[in-house]
Parts: structure tokens; sequence; C-alpha cells
């Protein structure tokens, strides 16, 4: 345990910070695992935002931006078949 008046200062300012981040964390998992094509700027956004603030790592900010990339491009190029059979 912390002595000094400055180092409780300093623990509950990181408890309060930490929970913060949590809360952005599982925000942006949940805006992650809705992603479709239609949003890619505003997810592309929150992406870097969490980056910047460095509640992610810049690569791992990368790569999710990468997968969700690729994710909106087969969505786009992949439509799915209409249901009307010709008998």
């Amino acid at each position: 345990m912390a002595n000094k008046s400055s180092a409780l200062k300093k623990t509950r300012h990181d408890s309060k910070i930490k929970a913060q981040n949590k809360i952005i964390k599982k925000s942006l998992k949940k805006v992650i695992k809705k992603a479709d094509g239609k949003n890619f700027p505003k997810l592309q956004k929150a992406i870097d935002k969490a980056a910047k603030k460095g509640i992610i790592k810049k690569n791992k900010a990368a790569r999710i931006k990468s997968r969700l990339a690729k994710k909106a491009i087969l969505q786009k190029t992949h439509k799915p078949a209409s249901s009307k059979s010709k008998a």
C-alpha cells in the first residue's frame, strides 16, 4: 500500500482511468461485432480514437480496420441470390 499522499492520489486516479478505458473497450467490441459495410467510416473513427487514447495498440487498430475493410468488400461483391426459382 502506498504511504505518501501523492501515491494514494495516483492509485485513485489510475483506478478511475482503468474503469473508463474498460467502458470504451467494451463499447468498441460491441460496435465491431455489429459491423457492416454501411457504417465503415464511423467504425474507423472509433478504432482510431481508441488507438490514439492508448486503449488499444496502433498495430491492433490497423489489423482490425484491415479485417473490417475486407469484410465490407466481400459484402458488397457477394450479393445474395434471389429466391425466385425458374421452373
